[in-house]
Formats: C-alpha cells, structure tokens, sequence
C-alpha cells in the first residue's frame, strides 16, 4: 500500500515572513556622570549610565597614567555603573573613559573626564607589611614595638613620582634609642635597624647626634639629637632622586637616590622604648624650597 504525504509548510512560509531580523550592534557610547565622579586623596571614582535602546552586556573602564603619555589602560571590566580606582599618584591628573561591550564586540568610548588627585599626600602605616612585633594604634598613624630590638614598619602608599613630605613626633623616650625614619623600597628587611640593606636610606638619631644609613654604612654624623616631643621631617623629592631630613624644621642633610622605577614608601625603624607618631598631608617646611638640586 501506498502512501502520499503532502506537507503544508505555508504556516512556515509566513512565519518565515513575518520574522524582521535586528541586526546585533556594539554598544552606543555611555553617558559620564560628571557630577557623580569624585576624588578622595588618591583615588577616583568614576561614575556612568547606559544610552537608551543601547544592548550591553558590561563596560570597560580605562584610565591612562597620569603623565600625559596619551596611552589608556583597562582597570575595570563588568556590569556595574561605578568604579573606583585607588592607589594613584598623588598631584596628577588622570583622563578615564569608559566602553560598553556586547556580543558584537565594544563599542565606542564615552568623553573623556579629567579627575585630579589630592595635591599632598595622606596616608599612615602599613599593618600588613609591618614586622610582627610593630604595634599600631591611633588609626595606623602612631607606633611602637614590643622588641628591644629595632623593627621597620612602612607607609602604606608608596611614590614614584613627585615631592612628598612627612613628619614624625617622638611622643616617648626612654633610655637613648636610636629611630630611624627615611624611605625604602617595599622589599627592604623588616627585622632590624632601617638602612642595614640598600634598599632603604635613612637617619637615625639618638639624644644627642645623628647619621645616615645606607646599605649599612654610616655618614654626615651630626651632634644634635632627639628627645619627646621632637619633630623629624622627611622630603621626598622624586624628579631630583634625594631624600633630605629636618629636625625640629632645620635641614640635617640628604642622601642621593637611585633613579629606578620601584616605588618608596615612608620607612621607619624602632624599639620597644621609643613611639612616635606619623602626620601627613603636609606641606615641606619653608626652607626647603630654597634649597639647591
């Protein structure tokens, strides 16, 4: 027995018809905020919105370096409309953009904003990278040690561009210890006098003179040293490679640094009988701007 079979495919046919195919496209460039993009010392935070009838599926955020170098570079990827980017130089200016992105790829970047970060820097003590017997109190800001040896505890944002200047106050003083405060590299030992290594320059200074360090070697002995209430202050200046230290806002000296592209952080070195505490966001005392390169 034979069969015919006829197969009616005009409901398809029509189907097939009345189908209208949307071609997928990359994402409309989204709308900065400007009034919602902050700075917060050395941070920004970024803020956006999508464009109507635009499909996206997330955003990329780019940030160039802060040195006019033209070349931008992706710190964030996702589907938030915020981001904050931390850990910036300090006295720069920044451009950030941000791209939508889809299946068909990305799309084209929004405009350009200028956000410029805190022109001094704030910052305290670094818990994490501090050696075990380093005790911090104060909001990070003050410290001693439990140790009867010297122990190093580092600022918790390091330079690499730029003039910084910070100061210490010796809030207590017993015996003749010798603190050391300067600057070192982040990889710098943390369980002896600061500058025992190269990678960190220093002053240390007892109650009654002081010397410099580096790489265990001593030089510029002066008389003059320490006691409560004392202010030891400390210049970084970067684009000129030195470090120069004050106390109580006279010049005691400078080492030279290395022109290297590792960042310095604030380094200091103490025992159990010393604590001082850290104030930021200063500016270099008068004297220093009249000083020679």
């Amino acid at each position: 027995m034979e069969l015919e079979l006829t197969l009616d495919t005009s409901a398809a046919r029509q189907a097939l018809h009345d189908l209208h195919f949307i071609e997928l496209k990359a994402p409309i460039a989204p709308e900065i905020e400007p009034d919602e993009c902050t700075v917060t010392n050395n941070a920004i935070t970024l803020s956006w919105k999508p464009r109507k009838q635009s499909c996206v599926d997330g955003y990329v955020v780019e940030v160039d370096d802060g040195a006019s170098s033209g070349n931008y570079l992706e710190v964030y990827r996702g589907n938030c409309l915020e981001c904050t980017v931390s850990g910036l130089q300090f006295n720069s200016t920044y451009r950030a953009r941000v791209k939508g992105f889809n299946k068909a790829g990305e799309g084209a970047p929004s405009d350009e904003v200028y956000l410029t970060t805190s022109d001094v820097a704030w910052f305290a003590l670094d818990p994490i990278t501090a050696h075990q017997d380093i005790v911090l109190t104060n909001d990070n800001t003050t410290t001693t040690c439990t140790s009867f040896d010297d122990r190093v505890v580092l600022g918790n944002i390091g330079f690499s561009r730029g003039c910084h200047y910070w100061e210490v106050t010796i809030d207590r003083y017993d015996g003749n210890p010798d603190p050391a405060v300067g600057v070192a590299l982040g990889s710098t030992i943390k369980d002896s006098i600061l500058g025992k290594d190269d990678k960190a320059w220093c002053m240390y200074i007892d109650s009654s003179r002081s010397w410099f360090r580096h790489n265990n070697e001593h030089s510029n002995r002066r008389d003059g040293g320490v006691e409560v209430g004392a202010v030891i202050g400390v210049l970084l200046d970067i684009p000129n490679h030195k470090v120069t230290f004050y106390l109580n806002d006279q010049k005691r000296g400078l080492m030279r640094l290395p022109d290297i592209p590792e960042a310095f952080y604030a380094a200091f070195s103490l025992s159990r009988n010393v604590q001082i505490t850290l104030h930021t966001g200063l500016e270099p005392p008068e004297e220093a701007y009249n000083t020679s390169k």
